[in-house]
């Protein structure tokens, strides 16, 4: 989103504002004045939320509450007070729009008279149209705000929403299945999670500024530690890639008896992982050997951890607003050869007889459009009933 004032949006002071307006002509795209309005003490809540709603649907923009027109001149004359908090009171103004849009609102600048201003940042929606309470939708265009009664506008609306819904459903696709071929022995895993996860809304396309820095590596390293439990890991790898930063943590070596029940190998037989990706989706998960499953822990929980951990680096690269979901399970089948990208590898030996994993199918994958990217109990009791169902053990239709 453009910046309109000259300083940050934290640092903002009624002197920006006020110059800003000092070289102002006509309202622009981006910003709209608020006035009190001719015997009015503030702005009509109606006016306030129309003028949002016509940011969202557009590239945002910012409310100057407070500012008017006078003799050809805009000044920053202020409004009385609506509130005893304005900042709360224009926050349930903008909070009946729906989808809410993000917004931030400036400190309060108190002026003469006991007048205040105040400015608010609004975002563009992820997934539009934005509407007001009465069902209407507003386009900001330059120097007004127009109601979309266009069927062919209103459609323009609702195909950029399904495309950042369709970019983010790719992207936690994608990244789940990128981050399942990773383990360096994929002959000897017999079941893998990965759970892919992309946020619809991206604060920047720029994800180099967020990815390969101090504070995601530290965020990796937490995230393998919390996906590990009580688990204590010789070592965590952690690796860059041109479009991937990689954590990957082994447990130590177990003694593995090969085919003939006498050779007796020490191989690495579970691994977590955590990789987040240029294109802002973060994957999370595990691979697990045929001789640990039987005590490894249920996938639905296992499920949970990883979109926890997930949704935090997701949130870090600066991911919002809705989200998908994309797991997948992936349950080596004896003499089948298993293909993921361009790669294909023999499959490790299948699960133990009698564990839901034996049961499920050589790959099982879910996917959810999500309100929001943080974890939901009933998403993951869905996903479980899922499961079971793929591996027989229900056969009831989801709810």
């Amino acid at each position: 989103m453009l910046d309109l004032f000259d300083a940050p949006w934290g640092q903002l002071e009624r002197s920006h504002v006020e110059a800003f307006l000092d070289d102002a002509s006509e309202e622009g795209v981006t910003w709209e004045a608020k006035g009190a309005g001719k015997g009015q003490s503030h702005p009509h809540s109606d006016s306030l939320r129309k003028a949002a709603c016509g940011f969202a649907n557009q590239i945002g923009g910012y409310l100057i509450i407070g500012a008017s027109r006078q003799d050809g001149r805009w000044r920053l004359d202020g409004i009385k007070p609506p509130a005893e908090e304005p900042g709360l009171w224009i926050g349930q103004i903008l909070r009946r729009l729906q989808p809410v849009p993000r917004f931030e609102v400036s400190d309060i600048f108190e002026l003469d008279d006991q007048k205040v201003a105040l400015v608010v940042k609004v975002e563009p929606v992820v997934n539009p149209p934005c509407m007001t309470p009465d069902g209407r939708v507003f386009e900001r265009v330059s120097g007004e705000t127009l109601p979309v009664e266009d069927p062919v506008l209103l459609d323009r609306l609702l195909r950029r929403g399904e495309h950042a819904r369709g970019r983010a459903e790719h992207f936690a696709r994608r990244a789940a299945e990128r981050a399942i071929a990773l383990p360096d022995w994929p002959t000897q895993h017999s079941m893998s999670i990965s759970v892919g996860l992309a946020s619809v809304g991206r604060e920047t396309e720029d994800i180099s500024s967020r990815l390969f820095t101090e504070p995601t590596h530290d965020a990796l390293v937490k995230s393998i530690w919390e996906l590990l439990g009580d688990v204590r890991p010789e070592t965590i790898d952690i690796s860059q890639r041109q479009d991937a930063y990689t954590a990957i943590t082994d447990s130590p070596a177990h003694n593995h008896y090969d085919v003939d029940n006498q050779t007796v190998v020490g191989i690495i037989r579970t691994s977590r992982f955590l990789q987040a990706n240029w294109d802002g989706s973060v994957a999370a998960g595990a691979w697990f050997s045929d001789d640990l499953l039987q005590d490894a822990i249920y996938p639905d929980q296992l499920i949970s951890k990883c979109w926890r951990e997930a949704a935090a680096i997701g949130k870090r690269l600066g991911g919002y607003g809705p989200a998908y979901l994309h797991v997948l399970i992936a349950v080596a089948k004896s003499g089948e050869v298993e293909v993921y990208g361009q790669e294909a590898r023999v499959a490790g030996r299948p699960p133990p007889k009698g564990t839901l994993y034996a049961k499920l199918p050589a790959e099982t994958a879910m996917g959810r459009l999500l309100d929001t990217a943080d974890p939901d109990e009933d998403i993951i009791n869905s996903l479980r009933r899922e499961l079971q169902r793929a591996g027989g053990i229900r056969t009831d239709e989801p709810s």
